[in-house]
């Protein structure tokens, strides 16, 4: 209470030389712009934050004083930290009202000099009244430590605020603007900068110092330029064109020379931005084979294409009703519609990450980030998944967009996930089965679910590959489809009979298809996989099916020229290096769990065909060149069956198994006789001769098996007058990897009420008792078939037999032992 009282007198010291300073600068008698920025930088800089800090120290005197027993002086005392805190908080009211009086003033003042007086005969003899409205105090740009946008609030900053001469604007004044104009994660970077001519010089050489480094701000533009947003369709190829564009008068802005080769790449770089319609043309509008195209080239055409998407969509939603409809009122009914006013509160946008006023799917540094890590953010501020709204859930919300896959979230936050549900077996299964041989029984319980369905009029093909594996010794090839939306990786029985593959047992797993029975598996192999165009290997387990469960066919002529284009690239699959395609089986199906771990970022559009690099080579993936009169398409998921969840709920439900521990507590007594000293040990026996004489123990029956004995020890109270000695009972006690008595106890909830509930209740009444319940615990019996869970050993003399007694009665020390006495006093109350 001391060292907080001393923290009070220091604080008010500082709130009363501050109170001074303020009212000198009110004593002026010409009130200027600088005058009132002084003040209001006084004012919010110093004066609130020391209020803020004095009202939290003198909160916590008042805290300590309240705990204290109802003394006249300690409520004397509150009632003075009470007045002092609103005496400086009405300092702050005053003085805010004044600087708003100021502001009121100047404005005024600047209203009053726009009436301008004639000066010469030559001017009309009338005042000339300049159309000069009440004009609102300049707003800086904001800078929020963005480089790429930093030569932009220069140039504003320098040409609003900076260039004004002294006699129009001060240098404090400026210094004022400056430090307004820093927001975000530099908003207090010139706090320590005084409101002085010398502080905006210093400040201000401090901010080009800071942030004017030409290669810190030219990378930054680079990383931006890296991380532009593939569009998806010509809708956004305006906002694609804006953004390099952007990039180009930053670099230019930066010092950096923007010349041919440059341009040719941004040309190069912009296109693979581009959504595979539009790039199609572009590369179609292409007469020069001999030097690759400018970026001024690309930026006309995106324009005129930008041009058009935008008409068009006009046209589409003037034909389909939403354009604004033209009034059919009379037009003295418009004129009057005209005359009416309203008001409407526009609620800006407000970035996510930044905090800056743009919605959050057009923010860079956002989108720089990867899709996990946006999920993450906005998670973490509980906002809608789809429009990132504050206000409501994706439940309610009633944006109309949703993400390409289909799901209910923004395209921003799409990311695969890798985990499978098959795999959410508990941590405790998982460490006793590791132990076990991998030929035994795999703990793993799922139900496999796939689609077939029939494609009549096209055909896609899906990514193949042919890939060397090993098991146990045997080696060869397999025929496998990559599927990124399977949580199981299977292989054909027959595959597994042609090689004579080591089978390995496992729990049976449905696998169900639309329309047909399910297909149970019990078996799986081991497989280590590995590319045949380079050293990648995988090891991965497969569970053995039917054949004709992952039947995948294709037979149908490649035209000339795409198979020449495809022949390009090292393929995962050879059946395209020819004219026909013609695959008849696959023998793997590998899932999701391993997809990321093949897939590679580069791919490329060849027609409709789309060629990605993996592991094992280039796979080839679309529709079809040509179309199949019949063909059939395979999907697989796997989920956890419905038994597993229901076995966990009553596994929650058992008690736990406590481990016999007889050894180990006649040890611990064994122990303690020996270890104690000759008057500690006779308190002890004198606790315990007590304890019994009650009828609170009696002896116990030969062992049982769900026997638990209780170790305890003696604690010595001295300042105690009614129990300087009394013995602990230690139910916690137990070996590492064991469990205790209180680990398989629940601890029970509080039903009596609050501390301070009780207080506040005691005051409402003249006369109040207090009453101690002795042994209070002890006053409860114990169930006689729990009672063996309480046993201890005990003897007067060590040259008596160990004899083992029950503990009747709620005994402390164990873990519910406060719920089950006061629920006892609470159903005898009722």
């Amino acid at each position: 209470m001391e060292a907080l009282n001393k923290e009070r007198r220091y604080q008010m010291l500082s709130l009363t030389r501050l109170k001074a300073s303020m009212e000198e600068q009110l004593k002026q008698k010409t009130v200027s712009l600088e005058l009132v920025a002084k003040m209001e930088s006084t004012l919010d800089d110093y004066y609130r934050p020391k209020l803020k800090q004095f009202t939290e120290t003198t909160q916590k005197a008042l805290m300590l004083l309240s705990d204290k027993e109802d003394a006249k002086e300690d409520r004397e005392l509150e009632t003075v930290m009470l007045d002092d805190i609103n005496r400086y908080q009405d300092i702050s009211i005053v003085f805010q009202s004044k600087i708003k009086s100021y502001q009121a003033k100047l404005s005024d003042d600047r209203v009053c000099k726009s009436i301008v007086p004639p000066t010469s005969a030559s001017e009309p003899s009338s005042s000339i009244v300049h159309q000069f409205t009440k004009m609102k105090e300049i707003e800086p740009p904001t800078f929020n430590g963005d480089l790429t946008k930093f030569f932009k609030w220069k140039n504003l900053f320098v040409n609003l605020i900076h260039n004004h001469p002294p006699n129009e604007m001060g240098n404090t004044l400026k210094l004022y603007y400056l430090k307004k104009s820093k927001v975000g994660e530099v908003e207090g970077l010139l706090t320590d900068f005084n409101l002085s001519d010398e502080g905006y010089v210093s400040a201000w050489d401090f901010v080009l110092f800071r942030f004017e480094k030409h290669r810190s701000i030219a990378k930054a533009f680079f990383r931006k330029l890296q991380h532009l947003e593939p569009i998806k369709n010509e809708r956004n190829l305006q906002k694609l064109l804006d953004s390099t564009n952007s990039v180009i008068r930053g670099l230019s802005a930066a010092g950096e020379e923007i010349n041919d080769t440059f341009s040719r790449f941004l040309a190069f770089h912009t296109s693979t931005k581009l959504d595979s319609a539009t790039l199609k043309d572009w590369e179609d509008s292409l007469s020069n084979t001999d030097t690759y195209p400018k970026f001024e080239q690309l930026s006309k055409f995106l324009q005129c294409r930008a041009f058009a998407a935008e008409e068009r969509q006009r046209e589409a939603e003037f034909q389909s009703g939403t354009a604004p409809k033209e009034s059919r009122k009379p037009p003295q009914d418009r004129d009057r519609d005209r005359k009416s006013f309203s008001a409407t509160v526009v609620r800006k946008p407000k970035c996510v990450l930044c905090a800056q006023n743009h919605y959050s799917n057009q923010c860079v540094d956002f989108k720089a980030k990867s899709p996990q890590d946006r999920y993450k953010i906005v998670k973490k501020k509980r906002l809608c998944l789809i429009c990132f709204d504050s206000r409501h859930g994706i439940s309610d919300c009633k944006s109309k967009f949703v993400c390409n896959c289909g799901s209910h979230h923004s395209s921003l936050l799409h990311f695969e996930f890798k985990k499978s549900y098959a795999d959410e077996s508990a941590p405790s299964e998982k460490s006793s089965s590791s132990a076990q041989n991998s030929s035994e029984l795999r703990s793993v319980e799922k139900q496999s679910y796939s689609c077939l369905r029939n494609l009549p009029n096209e055909f896609v093909v899906l990514p193949s590959a042919i890939i060397c594996f090993s098991c146990n010794g045997v080696v060869g090839k397999a025929c496998v489809l990559l599927d990124s939306c399977s949580q199981s990786t299977l292989v054909s029985d027959l595959f597994v009979r042609k090689f004579k593959l080591a089978v390995q047992r496992s729990q049976p797993s449905s696998i169900g298809g639309v329309g047909k029975n399910p297909i149970n598996s019990s078996s799986f192999v081991s497989f280590i996989v590995s590319s045949r165009v380079g050293d990648f290997k995988l090891s991965m387990d497969a569970d053995i099916v039917p054949a004709s469960s992952i039947a995948y066919t294709a037979n149908f002529a490649v035209p000339a020229q795409l198979s020449a284009d495809i022949r390009k690239y090292p393929l995962a699959d050879p059946a395209w290096a020819h004219e026909r395609l013609a695959i008849d089986r696959v023998d793997m199906i590998i899932g999701g769990k391993f997809y990321e771990q093949i897939i590679c970022d580069e791919s490329y559009w060849v027609g409709e065909l789309k060629l990605r690099r993996i592991q094992f080579g280039y796979t080839v993936a679309g529709v079809a060149p040509q179309s199949i009169v019949r063909s059939s398409a395979f999907s697989g998921c796997t989920i956890q069956e419905i038994d597993r969840t229901l076995r966990r709920f009553w596994e929650l439900e058992e008690a736990k198994k406590i481990a016999p521990n007889r050894e180990r507590a006649l040890a611990s007594f064994y122990h303690l006789e020996r270890s104690l000293d000759k008057e500690t040990w006779a308190a002890c026996i004198k606790f315990l001769v007590e304890y019994r004489e009650a009828g609170h123990v009696s002896l116990a029956e030969p062992p049982k098996n769900h026997a638990y004995y209780i170790p305890y020890r003696p604690v010595i109270r001295e300042q105690s007058s009614t129990t300087p000695c009394r013995v602990v009972f230690i139910a916690s006690s137990h070996r590492k990897g064991e469990l205790s008595l209180n680990d398989g106890l629940m601890r029970g909830p509080v039903i009596q009420r609050d501390l301070f509930d009780i207080l506040i209740s005691m005051r409402s009444y003249h006369f109040v008792l207090c009453a101690d319940i002795k042994q209070m615990y002890r006053m409860v019996w114990v169930h006689p078939d729990d009672q063996d869970r309480q046993r201890i050993f005990f003897r007067e003399s060590p040259s008596e037999p160990v004899q083992e007694y029950c503990l009747k009665t709620v005994t402390y020390g164990t873990k519910p032992a406060s719920f089950i006495a006061t629920k006892c006093l609470d159903e005898v109350a009722k």
